[in-house]
């Protein structure tokens, strides 16, 4: 199991499915799946600032992780 998977099932589906009590869920989850996805995005800026650290492993970190939102920066758009 994936750690897809697992938030998959803690949180539950999200995509709507056209039937109000369903939806009304959905979108619940929506939202938990929106505040834990904004959670781990802080988490990987704090990592991102590393990008320019003098340690090797600190420096790799960072400009992995500022790679990522740069590349999420640009799915967005």
């Amino acid at each position: 199991m994936t750690p897809y998977d697992v938030v998959v099932k803690i949180i539950g589906p999200i995509r709507p499915v056209g039937e109000t009590n369903t939806d009304s869920d959905r979108l619940s989850n929506l939202q938990a799946t929106i505040d834990l996805v904004d959670d781990l995005l802080s988490d990987i800026r704090a990592v991102a600032i590393n990008d320019d650290r003098p340690e090797a492993s600190m420096k790799l970190a960072g400009e992995t992780a500022r790679e990522f939102l740069n590349n999420l920066r640009d799915w967005v758009k």
